[in-house]
């Protein structure tokens, strides 16, 4: 079971970013003679920064967001991540590690909102390798296209799909992905893909809650994927 020590690794090179970021301005204004103005602009860009891993710690301590805080530390944190994710390559710390960790924080401050949504208002978004490679009925493009022979997992979320009553898409992508949630533009996305899409996917989405669950890589990537339908159906129970 996750829990807050997920969130501290991304926290912590979120710190070092912009301790990084404040060291190199100060020695480029020394070294160069520029002027002070660009010490002092990244001097307050560090100020915010530091806010904003205070207000995340705090938040995640009381587990409860600090009212109309949530919405620009969530905005803060899909900005920051390219950087984050580049400073822990450097540091050679794995990114799928890094990845997780963001998207555990990002879970974790999405549930702090307690949102609530319609069934029709709830979207599960799918990769398509968590089909049966072999299997020749594709539901990227209807899932009502499975036969619902019980080969893989389609069949399972299918069942949860008419219990819940929420819609649920398979995507071939991060592009069709996007476009899939802006053609059905729903309150809530549900998303399983790896740490990799999962992440990218989940900064790159405003003004829609996301909540990410990665998915389990028995074959290797990107092939007869699966994931954990406990872990689906308590995050439905938590939305709807």
């Amino acid at each position: 079971m996750k829990t807050e020590s997920d969130s501290r690794l991304f926290i912590s090179l979120l710190g070092i970013s912009f301790g990084l970021l404040l060291f190199f301005a100060f020695m480029l204004t020394y070294i160069s003679n520029i002027s002070y103005v660009l010490l002092i602009i990244v001097g307050i860009i560090v100020f915010l920064g530091l806010i904003t891993i205070a207000g995340l710690s705090f938040t995640l301590k009381r587990a409860k967001p600090i009212l109309k805080f949530e919405k620009p530390i969530i905005w803060m944190l899909n900005r920051l991540y390219p950087i984050v994710l580049s400073i822990g390559g450097i540091m050679q710390i794995d990114k799928d590690r890094i990845r997780a960790s963001f998207i555990f924080l990002h879970n974790r401050l999405t549930r702090l909102k307690h949102i609530k949504a319609k069934p029709e208002e709830v979207l599960l978004l799918l990769p398509h390798c968590i089909q049966d490679a072999d299997c020749k009925f594709k539901v990227t493009t209807d899932v009502e296209n499975c036969h619902r022979c019980g080969g893989c997992l389609i069949n399972n979320l299918l069942e949860l799909k008419d219990k819940y009553g929420f819609k649920m898409e398979v995507a071939t992508g991060g592009t069709i992905a996007r476009r899939k949630i802006e053609d059905f533009n729903p309150r809530v996305v549900i998303a399983v893909a790896c740490e990799r899409d999962l992440a990218s996917g989940i900064s790159d989405v405003e003004n829609i809650n996301v909540l990410g669950i990665t998915n389990k890589r028995p074959f290797g990537p990107c092939y007869n994927t699966t994931v954990d339908l406990n872990e689906i159906e308590n995050v439905l129970k938590h939305v709807l």
